[in-house]
C-alpha cells in the first residue's frame, strides 16, 4: 500500500496494486498509461469520508511519489555528455570526471544505469521540442514548423528561447505625441513560461513541451499538469515545488533557471491569471501579442482594401523597420533592389500613408506606418524547419 499526504496533511490518497503488467519497472513508469485504473484501487481520505479517486488523480500519483526520471532505466545506454559538460563548464563548473559529472548530475539510477535524465542530458537526445506558427489566430493554415532535438536538452532550452526571442518585433507608433515602441510579447515573462514548462514537464510520458505562435498571441504548454501535493492557489503563488527536482537542480547548475518562485507570479503580473489555463493534464500560458503580427498586420490592410504592397515594397518596409537610419546603399544591399527603384517605392508608399520620414534627410529616420514587418528569423543551431 503506498500513501500520499498533501502538504497541510489534511487529505492521503492510497493506492493498492492489485496486479503489474508485464515488463512493467519497479519505479512505475510505465502503471501510469491508460489502462492504470485496471492496476490500481485508489481510495481518497478525506477526514472521515473516503471516496474511490479517479484514474487520472492515481496517475498524479505515481508520477509525483518519486523521481521518475531518476529511477527509470534509459532504453538508450551508450550516452555521451560532451554537450552538458560544456554547459556546466562555460559557468565556471568543473565537474571532473565522467563519475564526478554523472554524481552531481543525478544520471546513474540506483543500479548504478543510465536513467532517463541522462537520457535528456545526453548529446544523443532525441527529444523532439517544436516551434510551430500559423497564419492567423487558429491552427487551420500551418506557416512553419521548427524542430529542436539531437543535443542536450540544456541547449535545446535555451535554443528554443533564443528563436522565439529572435521574432519579438517592436511595434512602433508615432503620432503627435512623439515615437512609441512597445515589444510584441514580454521578453521576461516569455522566458519564464518557457523555463517553467520545461521543468515541470512529465518527460516520463514521452511528450515535450511546445510553443505555438498565431498572428495575435502565442501559447507555450507542457504535459503532465501540476504535482499531486500542488494546488492552483499554490501554484498561482509561486510556490515553487519542481515535478522534476533533479533537472531542476541541473537547470540551477546551468544558470538556466532560478529557484525563487517569481515565474509564475510575473506571468500573471503582465498577463493576467486568465493567461494561465490548468487542466488534469497540461498547463498551458497563452501571452496575447501587443498587435497582430506584421505580416498578418499587413496583409488584413490589403485584404480590407487597404493600400496594396509589392513584394519589393515588403521587402523594403522590412529593412526599414529593422534600421530606421539605414542609408539608400544599404537598403539596395539588403534587399537587391537598385537606388533610383527604392526612390520610387519609397515616395509611393510614403503617398499609401504606410511610410514617413521623421526629421532631415541626413540625421532623421524611417517610420513604418503598417506597425511592424516581420523578418524571417534567424536559427540557431540544432533547428530543423519543415
Amino acid at each position: 500500500c503506498h500513501a500520499l499526504h498533501t502538504g497541510a496533511g489534511s487529505k492521503s490518497v492510497y493506492a493498492h496494486l492489485t496486479g503489474r503488467c508485464r515488463g512493467c519497472h519497479p519505479a512505475f513508469s510505465e502503471c501510469y498509461a491508460p489502462q492504470v485504473s485496471n492496476r490500481f484501487k485508489g481510495v481518497e481520505s478525506e477526514g472521515e469520508e473516503d471516496r474511490k479517486a479517479p484514474s487520472y488523480e492515481i496517475r498524479r500519483m505515481f508520477r509525483s511519489s518519486e523521481d521518475l526520471l531518476i529511477q527509470t532505466v534509459s532504453p538508450d545506454q551508450d550516452l555521451s555528455f560532451a554537450g552538458l559538460r560544456r554547459k556546466l563548464e562555460s559557468r565556471g563548473m568543473h565537474p571532473g570526471s565522467e563519475e564526478s559529472l554523472e554524481s552531481s548530475c543525478s544520471l546513474r539510477n540506483r543500479q548504478g544505469t543510465y536513467n532517463i535524465q541522462a537520457r535528456l542530458l545526453s548529446d544523443q537526445n532525441d527529444a523532439q521540442v517544436i516551434v510551430t506558427v500559423f497564419k492567423g489566430k487558429d491552427r487551420t493554415v500551418f506557416s512553419r514548423r521548427n524542430v529542436f532535438s539531437g543535443r542536450c536538452l540544456l541547449d535545446v532550452v535555451e535554443d528554443v528561447n533564443d528563436y522565439v526571442q529572435s521574432m519579438n518585433e517592436t511595434v512602433t507608433r508615432v503620432d503627435s505625441k512623439g515615437r512609441t515602441d512597445t515589444p510584441l510579447f514580454d521578453p521576461t515573462a516569455f522566458k519564464e513560461a518557457w523555463i517553467n514548462a520545461c521543468v515541470h514537464n512529465s518527460w516520463m510520458i514521452g511528450t515535450p513541451p511546445y510553443v505555438q505562435i498565431f498572428d495575435d498571441r502565442m501559447e507555450i504548454a507542457s504535459f503532465g499538469g501540476l504535482p499531486y501535493w500542488m494546488s492552483q492557489e499554490e501554484f498561482y503563488g509561486g510556490v515553487s515545488v519542481p515535478v522534476n527536482e533533479s533537472l531542476m537542480r541541473v537547470f540551477l547548475m546551468a544558470g538556466i533557471a532560478e529557484h525563487r518562485g517569481h515565474g509564475i507570479p510575473e506571468i500573471i503580473r503582465r498577463y493576467g491569471r486568465g493567461s494561465i489555463e490548468i487542466s488534469e493534464g497540461t498547463v498551458k500560458v497563452t501571452m496575447e501579442f501587443a498587435t497582430d503580427r506584421a505580416i498578418s498586420r499587413i496583409r488584413a490592410a490589403n485584404e480590407d482594401g487597404g493600400p496594396e504592397l509589392s513584394e519589393e515594397e515588403r521587402r523594403i518596409l522590412a529593412a526599414m523597420f529593422e534600421n530606421p537610419r539605414i542609408t539608400m546603399d544599404e537598403l539596395s544591399k539588403i534587399t537587391g533592389i537598385n537606388r533610383s527603384t527604392i526612390g520610387r517605392r519609397c515616395l509611393g508608399m510614403q503617398e499609401k500613408g504606410v511610410l514617413e520620414r521623421v526629421g532631415s534627410k541626413k540625421t532623421g529616420e524611417w517610420s513604418v506606418k503598417a506597425d511592424v514587418v516581420a523578418l524571417n528569423p534567424r536559427r540557431p543551431p540544432g533547428v530543423h524547419g519543415d
